[in-house]
């Protein structure tokens, strides 16, 4: 039968003469391929499985059709077209857009054998997909008439472009040194066909893939993560700094979250490696402004979003964002109080309690808070007593009093107060008390405590 991408069992029908005839499910067959070609310990058997899905994969394609004449009218087509359509990501993949994407996957694991020719055939059929794959988007974005005269067969085309970011976060973690270079092969190909990176068409294909390589950052697994954070990594270093500007945002709060989700000692290169290229990012795309701090600008929102960082639970990712803080708001000439007066850092940051909260979260707020008092001029106001009336403050004079009891008092007690269910090692205590002793040292020397310290101090003593 022949392969129909409109439906999810797909079977091929072996015809006995003079009578009989076998259906064989090719989805479990691809599935039984791939396992042998994603297992190293089955060499053996590793280039039957590459022929069955380099078989499978040629039932997707044209068989008649001339690609050198297809590619040049569409490079014609593209290059004479001023505007495309924007990316529209379907919410749900089509089967044989994932069906397509097993079998690619398959031919990445072929490409990371050990069996040299067998690499470097499967290597270079990779790379004609995706250029393939690259042609229809082009030609899709600017047309999507011209596209359905170019693909007769109606596939997806992204499915073959997204294939490499699939391959960078897949858990095979082989996949990752074949992908690589060959997204760095994909990108030139793309800027020499639409004839520059920020042509219209060109950007539809790299929207595509910041996508998913966003929706890879937010994905539970750390291999999808550091799949993520690669491509991403990729496309900071070599998107010009116009187009950089516009995805900005988007790829800060990825690759922020996926840094803060890894921040482990066995992902700590790959959370430096991420936090080092969004510094850059973020200097490269505000180097000459405008500064303009009004809803809807580029320069409000990355200011906002740096905000919310500052009481990230990753100490890496606070360093960090404190130190843009800074650099923005030396490079504006705003003070960083005028910087954050218009974000919602000083709701979040003054906690009624220390408690009720994980310690990581009471670690970050404390943080936030310390360098919302220490800026010049301060953030916010900080005081044991209300001003209108002179009356105490409660809030603040009893999380002062929790935080003298994380420093002052023995594990058992700090625990009381961090109020975990589970076990917090010493290292996790020492770092909630010294984030304590922090704040209690800019708390001391304000004027307005120090009367109330006095009191409280020799209820210690």
């Amino acid at each position: 039968k022949p392969l129909q991408p409109n439906i999810h069992i797909l079977s091929v029908l072996l015809q006995f003469q003079p009578t009989g005839s076998i259906s064989l499910a090719v989805d479990q067959a691809v599935a039984t391929a791939a396992s042998v070609l994603h297992d190293p310990a089955q060499s053996a058997h590793h280039s039957d499985a590459w022929r069955y899905v380099r078989g499978c994969l040629a039932l997707f394609f044209p068989e008649d059709q001339d690609t050198v004449e297809q590619y040049a009218r569409i490079t014609e087509h593209v290059r004479k077209s001023a505007q495309a359509a924007p990316y529209n990501c379907p919410k749900l993949a089509a089967p044989a857009s994932v069906f397509l994407n097993k079998l690619i996957m398959a031919a990445f694991a072929a490409a990371a054998a050990s069996n040299s020719d067998l690499a470097a055939e499967a290597t270079r059929l990779i790379k004609h997909l995706v250029q393939h794959g690259m042609m229809l988007c082009v030609a899709a974005s600017t047309d999507a008439q011209y596209c359905e005269e170019t693909d007769p067969k109606n596939q997806r085309p992204e499915s073959l472009v997204l294939a490499l970011v699939h391959a960078l976060g897949h858990s095979d973690r082989r996949l990752p040194t074949v992908a690589e270079p060959l997204l760095a092969d994909a990108f030139d190909f793309l800027v020499t066909v639409t004839a520059k990176v920020d042509h219209p068409a060109a950007d539809y294909v790299i929207s595509a893939l910041l996508h998913e390589a966003c929706s890879l950052c937010y994905e539970r697994e750390s291999h999808n993560k550091m799949g993520g954070l690669t491509a991403l990594i990729f496309f900071c270093t070599h998107l010009p700094v116009p187009q950089l500007t516009v995805y900005c945002i988007k790829l800060m709060k990825a690759m922020v979250f996926a840094a803060m989700d890894l921040d482990s000692e066995l992902a700590v290169d790959t959370v430096s490696r991420t936090l080092t290229h969004v510094d850059s990012m973020v200097r490269r795309c505000f180097a000459s402004g405008p500064f303009v701090l009004e809803e809807g600008t580029a320069f409000d929102a990355m200011v906002k979003l740096l905000s919310e960082e500052l009481s990230s639970p990753s100490e890496h990712v606070r360093e960090k964002v404190k130190g843009l803080l800074f650099y923005l708001s030396e490079l504006s000439g705003m003070s960083i109080c005028h910087l954050l007066q218009s974000t919602k850092l000083t709701n979040t940051v003054l906690p009624k309690t220390a408690r009720n909260s994980p310690i990581s979260v009471q670690i970050s707020r404390m943080y936030a808070l310390t360098f919302c008092l220490t800026i010049d001029p301060p953030l916010l106001e900080f005081s044991p007593t209300v001003t209108e009336n002179g009356q105490p403050n409660n809030s603040n004079t009893s999380y002062f009093t929790e935080i003298l009891q994380i420093i002052c008092r023995l594990d058992d007690s700090a625990n009381n107060v961090a109020r975990s269910t589970a076990f917090i090692s010493p290292s996790t205590i020492m770092a909630f008390r010294l984030q304590a002793l922090e704040l209690l040292g800019v708390i001391v020397h304000q004027p307005q405590w120090r009367e109330f310290c006095k009191a409280v101090f020799e209820l210690f003593i």
